[in-house]
């Protein structure tokens, strides 16, 4: 038997999961002064996307629901290709200590303190260089110090040739 509160009430309408409400806006944002209809000829313009960056756990259901909803709009006729992306690059993930660095966990590194004690370009060096963005990279402070080195003697080295009189320490955080 339906319950009934015999007062005055509203129907939720988002009822939708949050991968079934995502799975179509790298479309929406092709053509987002679009008023009067879901998509128009923009998105044809501009789909597929040419490359999807994401990390493994996120893409592997947002890409699936996206080729759902993509094939569905193509079949209506809202878009003309057969597929939301042409490539994909699944970034692997942040270990530490051997384990996915995870808040719920309480295995994370704050990246402030590293940025204040190193500088940006240092802790962004440590994670371009420490694995390529298709593995997983295992998370090390020793790791960061040697990228905050490596900036220092390359700065010492190129800045006889440079037409200013900056010191390496006002680039890089001492």
């Amino acid at each position: 038997m339906p319950i009934r509160c015999h007062a005055k009430a509203e129907r939720e309408t988002d009822t939708f999961d949050t991968f079934m409400e995502s799975s179509w806006y790298y479309a929406r944002f092709a053509c987002r002064d679009e008023n009067s209809a879901m998509l128009n000829k923009q998105a044809d313009y501009w789909l597929p996307v040419d490359q999807y960056i994401g990390g493994i756990e996120h893409a592997i259901l947002h890409l699936l629901y996206s080729r759902f909803f993509h094939k569905l709009m193509r079949d209506e006729g809202l878009v003309n290709s057969d597929e939301p992306f042409k490539r994909l690059l699944t970034q692997g993930m942040v270990l530490k200590d051997g384990s996915k660095m995870s808040k719920s966990q309480g295995n994370t590194v704050d990246p402030e303190g590293l940025i204040e004690q190193y500088g940006a370009d240092t802790v962004r060096l440590f994670m371009m260089f420490a694995s390529p963005p298709d593995q997983s990279l295992e998370w090390s402070d020793s790791g960061v110090e040697g990228a905050y080195r490596f900036l220092k003697r390359l700065w010492k080295l190129i800045a006889p040739f440079t037409a200013t009189d900056v010191k390496p320490e006002a680039c890089l955080a001492e």
